[in-house]
């Protein structure tokens, strides 16, 4: 059933996600088509003005280098419209980013140029391109939250069937642990889990775990555990795995539990 849950969400969320996608392209659109209305005239053939993916919020002007092998960013301009980056009186503005070089060179005279040009247009038309940008952003908001709010829900439902099926497991690990046990399985012997007994005594090699008995509080355990090591044989080359089984006694569950539930690929 929580299986069944989480591939219908993870369907509905894929639809969503699409939708959004949508939402906000049509949006970075309309945002593009008001800078480029304002900021053509301040650049040349072949420039571009790009508008961020997300949110629509951050322009930059691109040209190509020198050498016409790849496209470099000339500047950037970034609406701060949120509470926490603002003016002194409280009104959104247009922050710009540019770098600064002492380079001399035909591309950065020209870059200069547009920098300047693009000031130019900020001073006389700011106001303007912030009230144009406030009222695009508003007749998204609503759409482009609702449609956030609910792939959230969605991916909060789908969560909680995880976690639901991850319960189920662990409670069928543990229940197997008190009765048959758990056996691992590994390619090598020193890949098998290691559980520590005590603070100062840790056993290597655990190759099979049984609860055998546990206290009133079920805080500690007696545990039979199969350790598997491998030794010289000294009757010819090679090595060979022995097996032992020691008992212990007052084992904390917590650490048993990791044990279990950290190396559970390895259950056999």
């Amino acid at each position: 059933m929580f299986t069944q849950v989480i591939k219908l969400n993870e369907e509905k969320i894929s639809n969503l996600e699409l939708k959004l996608e949508q939402v906000e392209e049509t949006k970075r659109l309309e945002v593009s088509e008001m800078f480029n209305r304002f900021f053509s005239g301040c650049i040349v053939e072949g420039d571009t003005i790009k508008v961020s993916s997300y949110g629509s919020e951050q322009i930059t002007f691109n040209r190509l280098d020198e050498d016409k092998k790849y496209s470099k960013e000339l500047m950037s301009l970034r609406f701060r419209s949120s509470w926490n980056s603002v003016d002194e009186e409280g009104v959104p503005t247009i922050s710009t980013s540019f770098y600064s070089t002492s380079e001399n060179s035909l591309f950065e005279l020209n870059r200069m140029i547009l920098i300047g040009k693009v000031a130019e247009v900020l001073v006389d038309f700011q106001d303007d391109i912030l009230a144009e940008f406030e009222t695009i952003k508003l007749r998204f908001k609503d759409e482009i939250k609702a449609l956030r709010k609910d792939i959230y829900a969605l991916e909060e439902a789908s969560n909680e069937a995880r976690a639901e099926i991850k319960k189920i497991e662990e409670d069928a690990l543990m229940e197997k642990l008190f009765n048959q046990g758990i056996t691992f399985k590994t390619d090598k012997v020193r890949d098998l889990p290691v559980l520590d007994i005590r603070f100062d005594y840790r056993v290597y090699g655990v190759q099979k775990i049984k609860v055998t008995d546990k206290t009133a509080s079920g805080k500690s355990a007696n545990i039979s555990l199969e350790i598997a090591t491998r030794r010289w044989n000294p009757d010819r080359v090679g090595t060979y795995v022995e097996i032992q089984t020691r008992t212990f006694e007052k084992v904390r569950m917590s650490k048993v539990r990791d044990l279990v539930l950290c190396n559970t690929k390895s259950i056999a």
